[in-house]
């Protein structure tokens, strides 16, 4: 009926490494006197009273120590049952540092929670080897054996017959590690995250349990920010991003990257967070790096240098007759005249003039101011005879900047790099990726403006003509609109 008793007066026992299992009364009876200590047991399955700490009338006869033992149960007796009964509070009376797991049970003297004592383990899994054939040994990754004040140790654990824990390839992990699944946490710590100390990779999301707890995701969750990302993929595995954006690519996506950029400033003082500038270069002195302040240059034709050609012949796409608008026609055309030939006008700027060396240029827009209009409005043109291409030469058509007949069909840098558009007043055309990336800042470039349409057989003149630099008036002149950044 009971486990353990010592007997009225004993004193300075030490009761060690026993397994008291399915008692009737309890696993133990101490009415000894002083100096007597309870410790590395395994008590399972009393059906009344777990632990009594009597006191008899002997002004000597109350002390015990109970410590680091395991007292659990397994199955419910179906009564009410005490964990610990302590008789008149008695201070000598000492509890410390015991396993309990008393989950199971049903009905529980409420006194008896109050006298857990000091540092207690509550309804923590011993992790017995299998209680179901009464197995009451310990596993190998038992919190007894790593977070008791008294570890147990492997060589006191025993099973029925008496014979020792044997560890082979049946029993996972190994009591001389800590650290059963070599995952980086020990035992001890895998009880208290909740963790498998048998799986290395809790969650199953491709990281470790000791990788996450160090990265700060949860080892029991796969995708611990819920952003459809699994932990181990997730470039930024604490905040949502299901867009994985990484603009410096260094692994760190962009909500969690400290140095966006990558150049070496952390994002708070870097004044220019989103472009890489190591060099944090600040001209004007403002607060906004170089490489993130755009800057704008207007650029003006070179009137020398403007003009339109006329087509040699219908059908010939060789240029025949030029018109300079320094000398003749102050604009420049495109369309076609009444014995269809095509039109096509040339523009010249000089970057270098206004750009400075080393210069970044993000964006370029042409602008032109409609003249006269022949055959129609200009929509009504536009409509007919396009789109209006614009082509792209550095250095000039044919060679050089000079204006000439065979500047008409000559091959382009880049060809169509926009199109123009005309509201009938003014026309814009917005340069793509190509056309950019042509002009270096530097060198000159020519605009070969035309209609895909080279005519439209009528037998009439249809042309639009826009001012050239050579109009009287400054704001007529045909305008180049750069926005670009300085160097770092």
């Amino acid at each position: 009926q009971m486990g353990l008793y010592i007997d009225d007066f004993g004193e300075g026992f030490v009761m060690r490494e026993n397994r008291v299992e399915n008692t009737g009364i309890g696993f133990l009876l101490n009415n000894g006197r002083l100096g007597n200590f309870i410790e590395n047991n395994i008590f399972v399955n009393a059906s009344y009273r777990a632990i009594h700490m009597n006191y008899r009338s002997d002004p000597v006869s109350y002390g015990l120590t109970l410590r680091s033992n395991v007292i659990a149960w397994t199955e419910d007796p179906g009564n009410e049952v005490w964990i610990v009964k302590q008789d008149n509070n008695l201070p000598e009376q000492i509890t410390d540092s015991n396993l309990y797991d008393y989950s199971v049970l049903s009905a529980i003297d409420s006194s008896s929670i109050e006298k857990l004592g000091t540092n207690p383990l509550i309804n923590v899994d011993p992790q017995f080897v299998d209680h179901t054939l009464g197995d009451y040994r310990l596993q190998p990754w038992s919190p007894a054996l790593t977070s008791l004040v008294l570890p147990f140790k492997a060589d006191w654990l025993v099973n029925n017959l008496g014979e020792p824990l044997i560890l082979d390839e049946t029993v996972p992990g190994d009591v001389c590690n800590p650290d059963s699944d070599n995952d980086g946490l020990s035992d001890k710590d895998e009880t208290l995250y909740g963790t498998d100390p048998t799986n290395s990779d809790s969650d199953g999301d491709g990281l470790d349990d000791g990788a996450e707890i160090a990265l700060g995701t949860n080892p029991l969750v796969d995708d611990t920010d819920a952003d459809g990302i699994l932990d181990n993929a997730d470039n930024c595995p604490l905040a949502p991003n299901s867009d994985q954006a990484d603009l410096d690519s260094d692994g760190a996506g962009n909500v969690c990257d400290t140095d966006l950029d990558g150049d070496g400033d952390v994002n708070d003082s870097d004044n220019c967070p989103n472009d890489f500038n190591p060099n944090q270069t600040d001209t004007d002195g403002n607060g906004t790096g170089n490489v993130c302040q755009i800057e704008q240059q207007t650029l003006v034709s070179l009137p020398d240098e403007d003009g339109f050609i006329l087509e040699s012949s219908e059908n010939s796409n060789e240029g025949g007759s030029i018109w300079d608008t320094n000398k003749d026609k102050k604009s420049i055309r495109f369309g076609d005249d009444s014995s269809r030939r095509q039109f096509k006008s040339i523009l010249s700027f000089d970057p270098s003039t206004a750009i400075p060396s080393g210069s970044t240029i993000h964006a370029v827009r042409l602008e032109l101011v409609v003249g006269v209009t022949i055959g129609g409005t200009t929509p009504d043109l536009y409509s007919e005879f396009g789109p209006a291409w614009v082509d792209l030469s550095v250095d000039g058509f044919n060679g050089d900047t000079a204006l000439e007949a065979g500047d008409f069909q000559a091959p382009a840098s880049e060809p169509r790099v926009a199109a123009l558009t005309d509201d009938g007043s003014h026309a814009t055309a917005v340069l793509n990726e190509a056309g950019i990336a042509a002009i270096d800042g530097v060198s000159k470039i020519q605009f070969r403006t035309y209609f895909e349409k080279d005519d439209n057989n009528n037998r009439k003149a249809n042309y639009v003509g826009y001012y050239s630099s050579n109009n009287s008036k400054v704001n007529n002149h045909p305008r180049l609109v750069v926005g670009y950044t300085l160097p770092d």
